[in-house]
């Protein structure tokens, strides 16, 4: 089969079916296993070297050895927190963990290394904490006063009870009260497609920013350096 393939492939460049022989690649659960190149990774290139085919797989190895992976699963470690050790035993339960600390070593050199990136850090690190609290408060006081979060959100009966919550942030309280909610309200209630209070709480304890964004911060911070 792989023979097969090197000589479609084979074809395919010598009719000119691709632009650019860089266009043509082979996609594999992972590259190298072990710090040896798996068998049928090592395969392939072998059939493709034979027809005259030269291979190039820059980032040979897992995903997760790649610098970018790293650095961005580092910053995340930072952010959302370190997950423990609970002992287990096994060798991919330490490598896990072996991969955990030197991810979060990486990043906590960027991080040293990059004042912006450390502020970017330590305010989304912020913003979890505020969301997590601020849900964790809203979601007792619906259980004290027994509401049904898959039900419809009653403005009249339930905002002020929510604004008025105990430990509840100033930037969940605007939130809550903020024009942009009470227009999806308006809008449905005319609708007649009420939205729920899950929406609500949800909506309000919700943070601005992507992982996306944590990628692209990690990784200008590591050209900055360069």
């Amino acid at each position: 089969m792989t023979a097969e393939i090197a000589k479609l492939v084979n074809q395919l460049i010598r009719k000119k079916k691709v632009r650019n022989p860089n266009q043509i690649a082979f996609l594999f659960p992972f590259l190298k296993y072990e710090g040896k190149m798996a068998i049928q990774v090592e395969r392939m290139k072998n059939v493709l070297e034979e027809v005259g085919l030269k291979v190039y797989a820059p980032r040979a190895g897992r995903f997760l050895e790649v610098e970018e992976a790293v650095d961005f699963f580092g910053v995340c470690l930072h952010i959302f927190g370190r997950p423990e050790n609970d002992g287990f035993r096994g060798h991919d339960y330490a490598a896990y963990h072996q991969w955990l600390a030197e991810a979060y070593d990486v990043a906590a050199d960027l991080m040293q290394a990059d004042g912006r990136l450390r502020a970017f850090v330590a305010d989304r690190k912020e913003e979890v904490r505020r969301a997590v609290a601020d849900f964790a408060a809203l979601s007792a006081i619906v259980e004290w006063n027994r509401w049904d979060r898959k039900g419809a959100y009653d403005v009249t009966t339930m905002r002020r009870k929510l604004n008025d919550t105990h430990g509840l942030s100033d930037q969940g309280r605007r939130a809550l009260t903020g024009k942009y909610l009470n227009q999806v309200i308006e809008r449905r209630i005319r609708e007649r497609n009420p939205i729920t209070l899950d929406y609500v709480i949800k909506r309000v304890t919700a943070i601005d920013w992507s992982m996306l964004d944590l990628f692209y911060r990690s990784v200008l911070s590591k050209r900055r350096q360069v």
